[in-house]
């Protein structure tokens, strides 16, 4: 990543953007995507399309300090769908800017719309999205009905298909089975025609992706928008979606969050990060300690660092760290009470109060000694440090408690990253 930073890089632009793309970008992307890929799209926007630049001019335009940073806000327009990236090995990079969405097009991409709506509020949703009522007083309705004027024919199954916009938005739902989710139904409630149409299974697998619905739930979600809904519009589909999501989640809707972790909105690493400060601070010390070898600690190993708790005012989620930090860095070898005194002196001149304050303490503390050396794009397979596993092994073991520690592969990641 390092050397991406004098990479070149071309901008092809066949789109000019007028207030309304603004007003959308600000409304309705902003919230998404964060302030970072908001400017950084202004900025790309902004520059010549005949210039040769690097990622080095963008970051000092952007004020950017990490060439991560601009890399991060980069992808983010990518998966939002506002950038498109190509690369030629002599050339370099393009990025291409696509234009957002208009407030009819954002709200009938559902995967956007549902999104937003969790993550502005309810209100917020409403205001930018008001349901217009023009309701004609005085007069009768005398309006045709369709049966009055059409009959319908099978000339061509995709009439049954409601017209979906075309969006930028890309997703791989490698979690849903089509093919399942296809043998659960028979000809009486819908037909195979309508299950192979192409927009109709891109459609389904984007619900799918945005509510975390298993096959048997889409199901549910069609059935329920043709038996109650009269419908097959994607809008119905969703929305009973939307309400299938909600049930299994506590009444709460999906909100939007990167993988990596980000700096201006929401990511799965922040969910990590409190899981493993859960654990830490309602473990106790002997717990702990029994966790890293297996054997039951001796009470005046206990007692040393009762001592130091007591001493230094630290709660049992620092100490508990502190443990796990110093084993991993002597490789299993348990220093004396002073050693473990010298840290908390730091900690304390640090002004670390919990746990959290430790983990960022221990990061922010790596970044400057190993002089914020970027890590390359790719994820690096690490191998678990070996108290990981042997700590929550050893614990569940004699506690008899169920898994303390996510088996998610991000999990591993922050806490290998936390004592490497």
């Amino acid at each position: 990543m390092a050397n991406l930073m004098y990479e070149n890089l071309r901008i092809n632009k066949n789109v000019q953007l007028n207030n309304e793309d603004y007003r959308s970008l600000s409304l309705l992307y902003l919230p998404l995507i964060g302030i970072d890929s908001f400017a950084t799209y202004s900025i790309i926007n902004s520059l010549d399309i005949n210039e040769i630049y690097t990622y080095k001019k963008l970051m000092d335009l952007l004020n950017f300090y990490n060439v991560k940073l601009l890399v991060q806000a980069l992808e983010k327009l990518e998966g939002i769908g506002l950038l498109k990236t190509y690369f030629n090995d002599a050339k370099g990079y393009v990025y291409e800017v696509v234009k957002p969405l208009c407030f009819e097009n954002f709200l009938n991409t559902e995967i956007l719309a549902s999104l937003l709506r969790t993550t502005v509020g309810e209100i917020e949703f409403e205001r930018l999205f008001p349901t217009k009522s023009n309701k004609v007083h005085g007069f009768k309705n005398i309006t045709k009905k369709f049966s009055d004027v059409f009959v319908t024919t099978s000339r061509n199954v995709s009439h049954s298909v409601s017209k979906i916009f075309k969006d930028n938005i890309q997703v791989e739902n490698v979690n849903f089975n089509y093919t399942l989710f296809k043998m659960l139904f028979d000809d009486a409630i819908i037909s195979e025609e309508v299950l192979n149409n192409k927009d109709f299974k891109d459609n389904i697998e984007k619900i799918s992706f945005t509510y975390h619905l298993n096959e048997e739930q889409m199901k549910e979600a069609v059935v329920k928008t043709i038996d109650i809904d009269k419908s097959m519009e994607y809008k119905d589909i969703s929305k009973n979606a939307r309400t299938i999501f909600s049930r299994n989640n506590d009444g709460f809707g999906p909100r939007i969050e990167t993988i990596e972790k980000d700096s201006f909105i929401p990511s799965q690493m922040d969910d990590d990060i409190r899981e493993l400060l859960v654990t830490v601070e309602n473990s106790s010390i002997s717990e702990t300690l029994y966790s890293l070898s297996g054997v039951k600690p001796s009470v005046s190993e206990i007692n040393q660092f009762e001592k130091l708790q007591e001493n230094t005012g630290f709660s049992n989620g620092v100490i508990n760290l502190m443990i796990l930090y110093v084993n991993s860095q002597r490789n299993g070898d348990m220093p004396h009470y002073n050693y473990f005194e010298k840290i908390a002196n730091v900690w304390g001149r640090a002004k670390i109060k919990n746990a959290y304050d430790v983990i960022k303490y221990i990061k922010d503390n790596d970044k400057i000694t190993s002089g914020e050396k970027p890590k390359s794009k790719a994820k690096v397979s690490k191998k678990n440090p070996e108290w990981y596993e042997q700590y929550t092994k050893n614990f569940n073991e004699k506690y008899n408690k169920e898994e303390i520690v996510s088996e998610d592969p991000e999990m591993e990641i922050l806490i290998k990253d936390l004592f490497d």
